[in-house]
């Protein structure tokens, strides 16, 4: 009987001796009587190396760890590989169903048709804000380029997730935020002879570092053992005068006591909150205190204070503690230069009264310049 018979590889030699692969459709029938068997031979060389360049093709994008999609000049999503499906949480065949557009978040602009197509001409490289299926957004580069895929022009879209790229960036940020903010201290610190304005200074730059709503130092009365507001940002002068905390209560007197930093993401529930109408009248919510010491003596607190709950990294917490130590410096500084010029004026009065002494010889006059000189001195 009629039959059709395939076989979709054989390896066949030319005559050179090389072997090329062939599909032989054969098909036996009788002719006249007799058994016939018709054979059509064909070289599938060509077909052979395209389906091998398309498995390694597809290998490479189902294994590549970026997203990769092939778009229609509308929008349509054709296909998409195996990264694709885990970022967006979407099936291959929810992925196929959606236009490009349903993937972008919807604070950002979509593709003009101009800019789609120069990403099919010459390819376009930008940056924007993809939505998964749960709702979450996250920040892609997408890199865009034309490309003819059966016949059929398309765009290949490769789409590579940045949030640790976006986080790296906003880190080096803030840390170049932070140190800047410590030179600006240390150039106040050098600069300006006034305690007020040194200390202002570093309270504003910690202010800056911290993204704090308010900050002040404290500094310690030492006969009182009370801790008094000097200067701060963020609250009105009265205010900061309202600051006096005894050692040992409250959270700055708990550092002051302690001679620690303390830091607490969220004061409203803590029983040591002193001035608890911050919290409805500022929107102070965290607290985070450093002490200002000079060698082992205590002169104040550093006080940080936000509007939302907020803890420290450890970057953040030296940096900070850096600070304090400035502060500490300018006062102690300040105290230098103050008995400095105390000790002159007590010095110039004791040669003032040796000099006096020298011209003076009656007794009675230089008793009384003795008791008026002595008084100076006190």
């Amino acid at each position: 009987p009629d039959a059709v018979v395939r076989i979709p590889r054989r390896l066949h030699r030319k005559r050179d001796g090389s072997i090329f692969p062939v599909e032989i459709t054969g098909r036996f029938f009788i002719w006249r009587g007799r058994p016939v068997h018709l054979a059509a031979i064909r070289d599938i060389t060509e077909r052979q190396q395209a389906e091998a360049a398309l498995a390694h093709y597809r290998l490479l994008v189902e294994q590549a760890r970026d997203i990769v999609l092939f778009v229609r000049r509308d929008g349509r999503i054709l296909e998409g590989n195996l990264a694709a499906v885990q970022a967006y949480g979407h099936t291959l065949d929810e992925l196929r169903a959606l236009n490009i557009r349903d993937l972008r978040d919807p604070s950002t602009q979509a593709l003009s048709e101009d800019e789609m197509a120069r990403a099919d001409a010459e390819g376009l490289l930008f940056e924007t804000i993809h939505r998964r299926k749960d709702g979450t957004a996250f920040p892609v580069e997408v890199s865009s380029r034309g490309t003819d895929v059966e016949g059929e022009r398309v765009l290949l879209s490769i789409v590579r997730d940045i949030t640790d790229r976006k986080r790296a960036e906003q880190a080096l940020a803030i840390r170049s935020r932070q140190l800047e903010a410590v030179l600006h201290a240390s150039k106040a610190i050098q600069s300006s002879p006034d305690l007020e304005t040194r200390l202002r200074e570093i309270v504003g730059q910690v202010a800056t570092i911290a993204d704090a709503s308010a900050a002040r130092i404290l500094l310690l009365e030492e006969d009182t053992r009370l801790l008094r507001g000097r200067v701060g940002v963020g609250l009105t002068p009265e205010t900061d005068q309202e600051f006096v905390i005894p050692v040992g209560e409250s959270f700055s007197g708990h550092v002051a006591a302690t001679r620690t930093p303390l830091v607490v993401p969220d004061t409203r529930t803590d029983p040591r909150l002193r001035w608890r109408d911050h919290v409805t009248r500022f929107g102070l919510i965290s607290y985070a205190g450093w002490p200002v010491m000079f060698r082992d003596r205590l002169l104040g607190v550093l006080v940080i204070n936000t509007t939302a709950v907020r803890s420290y990294t450890p970057e953040e917490m030296a940096i900070l503690s850096h600070l304090a130590d400035q502060a500490a410096i300018a006062i102690e500084n300040a105290r230098l230069i103050h008995d400095q010029r105390e000790r002159g004026e007590q010095l110039e009065a004791l040669r003032a009264t040796t000099a006096d002494l020298i011209r003076e010889l009656d007794l009675t006059r230089l008793l009384r310049l003795l008791i008026a000189r002595a008084a100076d001195l006190v």
